[in-house]
């Protein structure tokens, strides 16, 4: 077989790409949650480079003294310490940021409840075609709350004019109005 037949026979390993070096990063993380990229870095060039067969034919005591002397140096030197905290923090900071997020819109949702709760619904058409821009919007809102499902009046950015806001009122004005007689049969 010619040089150009094997390249063009190659096939990967598996069908899994994720079954390299990335395949078991993910498994090790799972595995090792707490281990560093670092540590899996070095446990895997040890198994690769067949480390431990080099150490067992050329390594003596003091060579095992130097490799335990410089990791102890590498451990003082707080590198890996220092990582974590950086993360941890960046962590934190991400969550706290969603926190205040969730909070400011917490506070808006409560404030157009409490917004909507005050407002009248009003059921004659004839007020209703009077109404403002402003108007028509409390009440449109008024009624999504009503309905109980939110996709019965679409979305203010889909209703550009009040003869579309009044047009989708109506409606919910009707389907509030069947909703009040059914309930009182």
């Amino acid at each position: 077989m010619t040089e150009e037949e094997k390249a063009e026979a190659h096939m990967p390993p598996t069908n899994d790409a994720n079954k390299g070096i990335l395949g078991e990063l993910r498994e090790d993380k799972r595995d090792t949650p707490n281990s560093t990229t670092h540590a899996f870095n070095a446990r895997t060039m040890f198994r690769r480079n067949n480390t431990q067969a080099y150490m067992d034919a050329n390594f003596g005591d003091e060579h095992h003294l130097f490799i335990m002397l410089e990791h102890r140096k590498f451990d003082a030197s707080g590198v890996v310490k220092k990582k974590k905290a950086a993360h941890r923090a960046h962590v934190e900071k991400v969550v706290n940021e969603r926190r205040e997020k969730r909070r400011v819109r917490n506070a808006k949702r409560k404030k157009v409840l409490n917004d909507v709760a005050k407002v009248i619904v009003e059921t004659n058409e004839e007020t209703l075609r009077g109404f403002t821009k402003a108007q028509l919007k409390e009440q449109l809102a008024a009624h999504r709350l009503l309905d109980g499902i939110p996709k019965l009046i679409p979305a203010k950015s889909n209703m550009k004019t009040n003869a579309v806001r009044l047009q989708h009122l109506l409606l919910a004005v009707e389907r509030y109005e069947e909703a009040s007689e059914s309930e009182a049969e």
